[in-house]
């Protein structure tokens, strides 16, 4: 069986995209938030990078 890999730079952007809207909505809301909003899009990058990295290195592990 075939798995499709996952590419981690564009499961990254997207996670960027998607955690930097929400911390502006919630900085334009009122809400105190204790990083800005550069943060938080890093950081959304770098976790659904680290999710497709992993994803992928299961998939490409032999079966038993």
């Amino acid at each position: 069986m075939q798995t499709k890999q996952a590419n981690p730079l564009i499961w990254g952007a997207w996670g960027g995209i998607v955690c930097a809207v929400i911390a502006f909505g919630a900085e334009m809301a009122g809400e105190p938030l204790p990083q800005t909003v550069w943060q938080a899009g890093m950081g959304g990058f770098f976790w659904l990078w680290v999710v497709a990295s992993v994803k992928n290195w299961l998939a490409s592990r032999p079966v038993r």
